[in-house]
């Protein structure tokens, strides 16, 4: 089963430009200490990576401020 997921995450990530280390990398706060906030960008795409470091679950909300931004609460 985690071989599985590991090829789709695989998968997706060559399918999303966004998704590769060479896009541009924005840190985002996130207003949590257990979740990490980034943003990548790469031909005008972009993608918002919140990676929870805690074994609990965390919660994220957001709000939209323009076509395509938003700011982003974690708690």
């Amino acid at each position: 089963m985690l071989e599985f997921h590991a090829r789709r995450l695989i998968e997706l990530r060559h399918a999303t430009p966004a998704a590769h280390a060479r896009a541009a990398t924005e840190l985002l706060p996130s207003f949590n200490a257990h979740v990490l906030a980034l943003r990548r960008v790469h031909a005008r795409r972009s993608l918002l990576l919140l990676v929870n470091f805690s074994p609990h679950e965390q919660v994220a909300a957001g709000r939209r401020l323009g076509r395509y931004e938003y700011v982003w609460e974690a708690t």
